[in-house]
């Protein structure tokens, strides 16, 4: 009889995995609340830029 046990050296142990795949997911969801307020920003100064005619002429 053969037993399928793995490797440790081969394979990580499952808390590692999982604190590997939770800090996975914390930087995933710092990422997306930092795009979040980037394109809430960009989208506030569209607006204002839009609403808010400058007296300033464009330099061409």
């Amino acid at each position: 009889m053969s037993h399928s046990t793995p490797d440790p050296e081969k394979s990580p142990s499952a808390t590692d995995e999982v604190a590997r795949l939770e800090e996975m997911h914390q930087r995933m969801k710092d990422q997306q609340e930092a795009w979040r307020k980037l394109l809430e920003s960009l989208a506030e100064l569209k607006k204002r830029t839009n609403t808010e005619p400058t007296n300033e002429t464009p330099n061409t």
